[in-house]
């Protein structure tokens, strides 16, 4: 070796022997991963608007009973029903996604604005994709306050108060 050479460790990174096992992937990277937690978030999703739909019904009960007795059907409140939840899901994806995209396009342009100018590019059939997920979760919340406010008899609603 001549005297000006420094010593080496060999290959660098070193070659992987047959036998040797793979690290295991971080928590939620893996192919599972993500779905996993979007299917959390989507759980999450339809308890959160069950329950305001939960609270709204208890709290316009004398309305609900006072449309049941000037002849609303329990479809049609379970439909009426159906539509808030609908539209609420609705505004909150349209919400999430524009503050979504506003949030990261700023932050691209923050991060590479001096090397790069970043568009802001949409994917529009996953947002439509999100969107028929959004419509899908919200009539899915509406089933259990729709019946539980379709149940109660106007007569004996109209009465409690």
């Amino acid at each position: 070796m001549p005297p000006f050479a420094l010593p080496t460790l060999g290959r660098w990174p070193p070659r992987r022997r047959p036998n040797d096992r793979e690290p295991p992937p971080a928590p939620g990277t893996g192919p599972t991963g993500t779905p996993a937690l979007l299917a959390i978030s989507v759980v999450i999703a339809v308890v959160g608007i069950a329950n305001t739909l939960s609270l709204s019904v208890i709290e316009r009960t004398r309305e609900s009973a006072l449309l049941r007795a000037l002849g609303l059907t329990r479809g049609q409140l379970r439909l009426m029903l159906a539509v808030e939840a609908v539209l609420l899901a609705l505004v909150g994806t349209l919400l999430g996604a524009a503050l979504g995209a506003g949030y990261a396009w700023v932050g691209v342009n923050a991060l590479l604005g001096e090397f790069t100018s970043a568009p802001l590019v949409l994917p529009w059939s996953q947002l439509a994709l999100v969107a028929v997920g959004a419509i899908l979760a919200g009539l899915l919340a509406s089933i259990l306050p729709a019946r539980r406010a379709a149940q109660v008899a106007p007569a004996a609603a109209l009465a409690a108060d």
